[in-house]
């Protein structure tokens, strides 16, 4: 079976991640992809595949769309499975060509501004053109529904899934020592609402420690009320960063489904999440996170203190551990994917 995967980025984050995986465990596959090459998963996702074409990261090309069109044709391929907005444009324009097309959305959301309009309404025209929709969580699928970006094509939810043998269960019994983060620098992370929110936890906690993994210091400042407090790592590995701290915070103004929070509930690190589109599939478990309203820093300051209760630290630890074993392991993911791909395959 051949597929082209398509994703307009390959630099830190969740989807370019759970690409990587997927094409770990596709070995019935001849894998062909249309992606940027940055790093650090484009060098990565080239050792899986048979066979690339390079497109700009971010932005759709007419020239890369023909481009991509010519590499279809000269390698045969009649299955198409797209990661992200972006990647998802291409696709869907591709099957106008006969094509079978898979969409996999990783994240609804609702730009504001003239080209946030024009992208919504391009998500909207586009949604009967494709074959099977994939959302990362429930209330992704909600919200892919609400804005009208499925029509009336089949939709399956794949949570999205962690190797439990690689990140073993490691939950600290001892004081809040260091916060942390572990996301690439972008709007969507909310860095800016995550740095207000500390400004204001500083004056009654001036000595806390937070580390941050993903960006380097040339994309991320660090605000002058929280240099001795705050400490950028840029990209290291998940496992030694989350082994770091007591307490996984995200501001993120929407998400699909957070590989980073999977792997640090997965590891027994607690989290305190913002209560937006993504998190809320937690949000919904019984307590296996704490969550905040995005912009209020005295609720952020009170669910910390909350947290600084050992006991409901461990217990909701506990709880998160056994959800991602049950819903969130990468076995899971591979088989209900390589179910929609048969089954496509059976009608080309």
């Amino acid at each position: 079976m051949k597929i082209l995967f398509i994703t307009a980025r390959t630099d830190l984050g969740g989807g370019p991640k759970h690409l990587l995986d997927l094409f770990k465990s596709l070995s019935q596959t001849e894998i062909y992809l249309a992606s940027p090459i940055e790093g650090p998963f484009g060098p990565e996702l080239l050792k899986y595949t048979k066979k690339n074409v390079v497109i700009k990261k971010r932005s759709f090309s007419i020239f890369d769309y023909i481009k991509i069109l010519f590499f279809i044709y000269q390698n045969e391929i009649k299955i198409i499975h797209s990661h992200g907005r972006g990647a998802g444009l291409y696709a869907r324009l591709l099957k106008f060509f006969g094509l079978k097309v898979i969409h996999t959305f990783h994240g609804i959301h609702r730009e504001t501004g003239f080209i946030g309009t024009i992208k919504y309404l391009i998500d909207r025209v586009l949604a009967p053109y494709a074959d099977h929709y994939i959302c990362v969580s429930d209330d992704e699928k909600v919200k892919a529904k609400a804005e009208h970006f499925l029509g009336k094509v089949p939709t399956t939810v794949i949570y999205n899934g962690v190797d439990l043998s690689l990140f073993k269960y490691n939950f600290k019994d001892q004081e809040i020592k260091v916060l942390g983060c572990m996301a690439r620098a972008s709007y969507q992370k909310g860095y800016d609402i995550l740095f207000a929110h500390l400004i204001v936890l500083k004056k009654q906690w001036p000595d806390f420690k937070f580390n941050i993994a993903g960006p380097s210091e040339n994309e991320i400042t660090i605000p002058f009320e929280l240099l001795s407090n705050c400490q950028i790592l840029g990209q290291v590995d998940p496992l030694t960063f989350l082994n770091q701290i007591d307490l996984y915070i995200s501001a993120s103004r929407w998400e699909g489904m957070p590989l980073a929070i999977l792997e640090a509930m997965a590891i027994g690190v607690p989290c305190l999440l913002s209560d937006v589109v993504g998190h809320q599939h937690f949000i919904s478990k019984e307590m296996v996170c704490a969550t905040y309203k995005p912009l209020n820093h005295l609720d952020f300051f009170k669910k910390i203190e909350s947290l600084k209760n050992n006991s409901i630290r461990k217990k909701m630890a506990a709880n998160a551990r056994a959800l991602i074993s049950e819903s969130n392991s990468a076995v899971n993911v591979t088989k209900k994917t390589w179910d929609i791909y048969n089954e496509i395959y059976s009608t080309t």
